[in-house]
């Protein structure tokens, strides 16, 4: 079987692929670093501790065992990275010089992120460093920042549900810069026919995506669509692609 793993900044998504791309179990714990993780994966629905992503990962493997799935019976294992740099452009097998093509990019630029900071400006960092030292401000960078530093969680739900101006600020923060991120991307495509949403919170907010939508009303009356997105079996397909099974 392939195991497609999905991780995101606040949570990993897993799924179970046949060679022939059945899909045999999917499921994921969300809330990671943050007071209500949770796990939903086969039979299992529960609350549990995880204060970071290898926790979460071995949540995940104990659940597939207790479930009758083992590592063995593993062919592959897939992965999505988001940004590999200029080199890192299409699906590849991982090897030592993939791993260290993937950690020298930035997973910090763009959007406001769970933990992350998304974009910021380069002296603040260098700032950031000075005081707290390289580790640390990377640290903070990548685990504390981002909607858990602006509103106090990482999952948008909790953030939508809290009646605190901290929260409502990282809702408005996250919203006005996701418009900013889709105009840039505008200009560089030149002209725009629809906006689609997809992912965690585009595929299941409607409120992000109002709010979003209000910030680019300038752009008169354009077409919107809620994709559901398919990353996890996309993923397995690469594998098979690449001979993985």
């Amino acid at each position: 079987m392939i195991l497609v793993v999905n991780a995101g900044s606040s949570s990993i998504k897993v799924a179970l692929f046949r060679a022939d791309l059945t899909e045999v179990m999917a499921g994921q714990v969300s809330g990671i670093g943050g007071p209500l993780a949770h796990i939903d994966l086969g039979t299992d629905d529960k609350d549990i501790a995880a204060p970071d992503h290898g926790a979460a990962l071995n949540a995940i493997l104990q659940s597939f065992a207790a479930q009758g799935i083992t590592t063995d019976q593993l062919t592959a294992v897939a992965h999505r990275v988001v940004h590999g740099g200029t080199s890192l452009v299409q699906p590849c097998r991982i090897t030592d010089d993939v791993i260290a093509g993937i950690e020298a990019a930035t997973p910090l630029d763009g959007l406001t992120m769970g933990t992350r900071s998304g974009a910021i400006d380069g002296m603040a960092v260098l700032r950031m460093a000075d005081i707290h030292g390289a580790a640390e401000a990377s640290r903070r960078l990548n685990k504390d920042s981002g909607l858990t530093g602006l509103g106090g969680a990482n999952d948008m739900r909790l953030l939508l549900a809290a009646d605190t101006p901290k929260a409502k600020f990282a809702v408005d923060h996250f919203c006005y810069w996701a418009a900013r991120h889709a105009g840039s991307a505008i200009v560089a495509m030149g002209r725009v026919d629809a906006v689609a949403f997809t992912g965690g919170i585009g595929q299941n907010s409607a409120p992000i995506r109002d709010q979003i939508m209000s910030h680019l009303k300038f752009l008169g009356d354009v077409h919107v669509h809620v994709v559901k997105a398919d990353e996890e079996r996309q993923i397995a397909l690469d594998a098979v692609t690449l001979g993985a099974v």
